[in-house]
């Protein structure tokens, strides 16, 4: 039901906030980091999720972020267990 020019605009829109990269302030802790080039799991870095987040929010007038943490038995501590779960990625 939309025309070109819809998409256009919508593109145009989106990617103005994002024509410098994303950038971390001075000071960012190293794991953080190493976290925003891998931020979402699937290897898209900050600025590419910031911006596909933006653009969806616009295009659909709200957008979410899931952020979920895999179930884990509530015993020991990192520290006692030495290593993280699989696939866990803890800031700490």
């Amino acid at each position: 039901p939309w025309r070109p020019e819809f998409t256009d605009c919508l593109l145009s829109l989106a990617s103005k906030p994002f024509a410098k990269p994303v950038t971390l302030p001075e000071g960012t802790p190293a794991k953080v980091k190493a976290m925003a080039e891998n931020i979402d799991g699937r290897g898209n870095n900050l600025h590419t999720f910031a911006r596909e987040v933006f653009l969806e929010g616009l295009a659909s007038g709200v957008h979410l972020i899931y952020v979920s943490y895999p179930n884990k038995n509530w015993g020991p501590t990192l520290a006692d267990e030495g290593q993280r779960a699989p696939g866990a990625r803890v800031m700490t």
